[in-house]
């Protein structure tokens, strides 16, 4: 068995990629994980476990960008040092990249893997953080071993000759089909969301301005929210003004394996609201993605037809292969919303087609040849 240390920072909702490849890793190898807070100021703590023993602690907000691996020296040395050499650490961003390898020598690090995950030309909207984030990107890029990418674009951008191209290995959002239920009783005209509720990144309003137009029409609906609110509560306030509350539950947060797994195969439709192009203005990852988001792959393979906003082209491909609708206005959400509610043939085949298209993310499908590979020959 290999010895495998996964590092990433978090926002405190369960099931991001780090989670997912630690699911996928530890079956067939000794693997530990090391988690920083996104954002310091939150009470989130740094965590370090081996699956079996775990470690948290707090760092002073200020400094903990600049010293985690600082912080993870101490610990790692006083609780599980004796785990011995790591063969391979995947570091899930450019920062977590940075630490980690200034703790290669000291941690007996053999290969270091950078997974970017979200790629952005314009990160930050002050110019010198952006500077500094697009040069520790091309740092963490060019001393990397392996390099795990999702968007193509980051590719185009940094490495156009493709001079590293001996290193770089594409990944799609992954899930995990095989443990997935999809026969099971399914809720009556049922919607179901999950993800950010912030309105930085998702717009309800053409959606719920749809489903008050169903209301109207007295179309019976149930419409289910998993995510953390923020402190405005501002979708709250909205379902209230248009009278959906008796429609609308907002679930609060879930393990998204278990959102995966067992909750969406009892729903008819996943939803994605997601803003458009015109409508950011900040930072610019959310259209830079060359696949479909996760959010819309977990849909997919727990049988759900999708209706989503398109951010990018990648988006297609749902219409092109009939597993779902593209959206923008209140209109088109009230059009293919009925669709599905009421064409239960129409329904069945974009469930079906749903199901074949999400073989594309399956994680044996992608993960176990590029393991196999890197795993066998270092």
């Amino acid at each position: 068995m290999k010895n495998i240390l996964l590092v990433s920072h978090y926002s405190g909702t369960p099931g991001g990629p780090v989670d997912k490849f630690y699911e996928y890793l530890k079956k067939k190898n000794n693997t530990h994980f090391i988690k920083h807070p996104l954002w310091p100021d939150t009470n989130l703590l740094s965590i370090i476990s081996d699956g079996k023993k775990e470690m948290s602690f707090k760092i002073y907000p200020k400094i903990q960008y600049l010293l985690e691996s600082i912080f993870v020296l101490y610990y790692w040395c006083k609780y599980f040092k004796k785990n011995g050499r790591i063969d391979l650490a995947i570091c899930f961003d450019s920062l977590s990249f940075i630490h980690t390898f200034f703790l290669k020598h000291f941690l007996h690090i053999k290969k270091i893997a950078f997974y970017n995950l979200d790629y952005s030309k314009k990160r930050f909207s002050n110019p010198v953080m952006n500077y500094i984030y697009n040069k520790i990107n091309t740092f963490s890029f060019k001393k990397c071993d392996f390099f795990f990418y999702l968007s193509a674009n980051f590719i185009d951008s940094i490495d156009p000759s493709r001079k590293f191209s001996y290193k770089t290995y594409p990944i799609k959002t992954t899930v995990s089909l095989k443990s997935i239920n999809t026969k099971v009783k399914k809720y009556a005209n049922s919607l179901v969301y999950a993800g950010v509720l912030d309105y930085e990144s998702v717009n309800f309003d053409p959606l719920l301005k749809a489903l008050k137009k169903l209301k109207k029409d007295n179309v019976d609906f149930r419409f289910d929210i998993y995510g953390k609110e923020g402190h405005k509560n501002i979708l709250r306030a909205k379902i209230t003004q248009l009278g959906l509350e008796k429609y609308i539950i907002l679930k609060g947060v879930a393990d998204n394996s278990i959102l995966t797994k067992n909750i969406f195969p009892h729903y008819l439709i996943g939803v994605s609201p997601y803003i458009t192009k015109g409508d950011y203005t900040a930072s610019d990852h959310m259209f830079n993605i060359t696949e479909l988001t996760a959010k819309l792959v977990e849909y997919i393979a727990a049988g759900l037809p999708i209706i989503t906003t398109p951010m990018t082209d990648a988006f297609h491909s749902i219409e092109q292969n009939k597993f779902g609708f593209l959206v923008s206005t209140t209109e088109d959400w009230y059009i293919a919303i009925k669709k599905l509610f009421m064409n239960q043939a129409l329904h069945a085949m974009y469930r079906n087609n749903a199901l074949k298209f999400a073989k594309n993310y399956d994680e044996k499908k992608i993960l176990d040849p590029i393991f196999k590979k890197i795993l066998k020959l270092h």
